[in-house]
């Protein structure tokens, strides 16, 4: 009877001591087709030191974090026996991109609704360019391109040459910082516009970015637009892609900080005759983004996706006092089927169909009158070790 109750007293403990994880010591780690990136590079965006220990959910994390860098196209981890008796290998095999690049993000949309702009959210975005990497944690990159820059109420589209630099592996740690500049390539004068980012990684899946910016875009017609903002970010990123992402979670809060200083030509409904607007406006706001995709089967995924923008503008506008309140918001889901096996797409990169629809609102655009919409679209989208594209067709209203 006394073995009976010292059996009893000891199996709640039984079932928590079978769910201890699985640990591993990493004696070495082994890079294989790495050619162009630094090797600390991609150990230390994995979060990754030989002599450590790590359980299944940190090797499978890792591999996410690494598959999330914009040069490398697939990783694959796999271990091998060490040296010693429960000690192992940690082998990556790398597929990584060409140093030229490219971008395309392009989805045309056609509405019969007049007050609905599909303008300034869903224009196409492209660009190319050219990465190299110095030394061992280094990496310059020059790009030709495009950036959409805000004021309180405006949204613009401007081509930009953009010159930069990442450094990895910042004092012996995982934060990394990146410095670049670009000028605007279609205004009256040729501006510097430089941003500072630096980021720092909290746990596994979590990591604090801060980055400064500096705007200054002028145009042949009246309009000109300053902007100095900071902005900071928390993040939980467990997803799989930088661009088309089919499993894991993304979520991320921060605030911004903006002064603008803006000139613009804007057409008035009441008066129906354009008139020049100047305002000098001070921003604070929180932005937040939730999002998750589930991967269904081996070829398709689901994902559901919210951002929220909250923001307070106070300051003058043609000298007089403004104050404005506006969240703008969207909520999108998406659905996305691979058109080739994992073992090709390890090979080539990926080639996919999605079909989303998304719902918008709080837009700030006073030339209509509707300041919300909703956009379906369907795409066919490829990502190789070249680059990247998006072509698609959609409808909005």
């Amino acid at each position: 009877m006394k073995k009976i109750l010292i059996l009893l007293f000891l199996l709640p403990a039984l079932p928590l001591h079978a769910q201890e994880p699985v640990r591993f010591f990493i004696e070495r780690i082994e890079l294989r087709n790495l050619h162009r990136a630094g090797r600390e590079i991609i150990l230390s965006e994995g979060r990754l030191h030989e002599g450590a220990v790590y359980t299944e959910a940190d090797l499978h994390d890792a591999n996410d974090r690494i598959e999330r860098l914009p040069f490398i196209l697939d990783a694959q981890f796999s271990l091998e026996k060490g040296s010693q008796r429960d000690a192992y290998v940690l082998v990556i095999a790398l597929n990584e991109t060409r140093s030229f690049f490219y971008g395309l993000d392009l989805v045309a949309y056609h509405s019969n609704d007049e007050q609905v702009n599909v303008e300034p959210e869903e224009a196409g975005v492209s660009g190319i360019g050219f990465r190299w990497f110095a030394g061992r944690r280094g990496m310059f990159h020059v790009a030709l391109g495009s950036a959409r820059e805000y004021s309180s109420t405006n949204a613009r589209q401007t081509g930009t040459v953009e010159a930069g630099y990442t450094q990895y592996g910042l004092f012996g740690s995982d934060a990394f910082a990146s410095i670049s500049v670009a000028a605007p390539i279609d205004g009256d004068q040729l501006q510097a516009l430089p941003q500072v980012t630096l980021g720092i990684p909290l746990t596994r899946t979590q990591t604090l970015t801060s980055s400064f910016t500096s705007t200054n875009f002028e145009s042949t017609t009246h309009d000109h637009y300053r902007r100095k903002a900071l902005r900071m970010e928390w993040s939980h990123n467990t997803t799989n892609n930088p661009f088309f992402p089919t499993r894991g979670t993304l979520l991320s809060a921060g605030p911004l900080f903006a002064a603008d200083d803006a000139t613009y030509v804007r057409f008035n409904r009441d008066t129906t005759h354009d008139e020049l607007i100047h305002e000098k406006t001070h921003t604070v706001g929180l932005s937040l983004v939730a999002a998750h995709y589930w991967e269904l089967s081996e070829r398709n995924s689901v994902s559901l996706r919210g951002e929220a923008d909250l923001r307070r503008t106070t300051g003058k506008r043609n000298e007089l006092d403004l104050e404005d309140d506006y969240t703008p918001s969207s909520v999108r889901a998406a659905w996305s089927r691979s058109l080739w096996s994992q073992e090709r797409v390890a090979e080539d990169g990926d080639m996919r169909l999605e079909a989303s629809l998304r719902y918008m609102t709080g837009r700030k655009d006073y030339q209509f009158v509707r300041n919300h919409s909703t956009f379906a679209n369907i795409a066919w989208v490829r990502r190789n070790a070249w680059g990247t594209m998006r072509l698609g067709v959609g409808y909005a209203w």
